[in-house]
């Protein structure tokens, strides 16, 4: 009697061996699928905020040579420049924050939620500074001699069509960007256990 005992409790432990085994490889296979997720997420914030940079440049050519080609002021045409250049040093600052992909948990969540904080301020400055710039914008176009009234008529039109689909764009990859930083700091909080 106590051989069978003694056979029924190592067929137990054995049992209860191969579960921890078991145990241990869903542990494994669910941290590789929380790390590729954060992977992802982190990949996805590096390539949506290198693409506002890129666009910062773009704008900042873009804008230069189409309003010194129109007549505008040297004045309107430094500034808005300088504008641009501000927003670009302010999102390469922002950017800056993201954890590389190899970085440690507790400094990747220290840098996600960095980004993350900088970028949901950032509309507190940018907003009223292009509020500011809309406003010069009208004026150096109204007061300007060479441009006839359809034009300017035709040129506010576009501009607020732009404006508008711009506005639209901007807070789509804001709510894109704020949420997904969320998503991974949620993950980093898992992987961290």
């Amino acid at each position: 009697m106590t051989e069978d005992k003694d056979r029924i409790i190592i067929e137990m432990q054995e049992q209860l061996k191969q579960l921890k085994e078991k145990l241990e490889g869903q542990k494994i296979i669910d941290e590789r699928l929380l790390r590729n997720a954060y992977r992802s997420n982190l990949s996805s914030l590096q390539k949506k905020a290198r693409s506002e940079v890129a666009l910062a440049i773009v704008a900042m050519v873009l804008c230069g040579s189409s309003f010194t080609l129109l007549g505008f002021p040297a004045a309107f045409i430094i500034c808005t420049e300088l504008m641009l250049l501000a927003a670009l040093i302010a999102t390469l600052v922002i950017v800056r924050w993201l954890p590389q992909m190899d970085s440690d948990l507790l400094t990747a969540s220290e840098g996600v939620a960095r980004f993350r904080m900088a970028y949901v301020n950032w509309i507190k400055y940018s907003i009223p500074v292009l509020i500011l710039w809309i406003a010069y914008l009208v004026y150096v176009v109204l007061n300007l001699e060479i441009l006839p009234m359809e034009l300017k008529y035709s040129f506010f039109g576009g501009g607020a069509i732009g404006l508008v689909i711009g506005l639209i764009l901007g807070l789509k990859q804001r709510r894109d960007i704020i949420s997904r930083s969320e998503e991974l700091l949620e993950q980093i909080k898992d992987l961290r256990g």
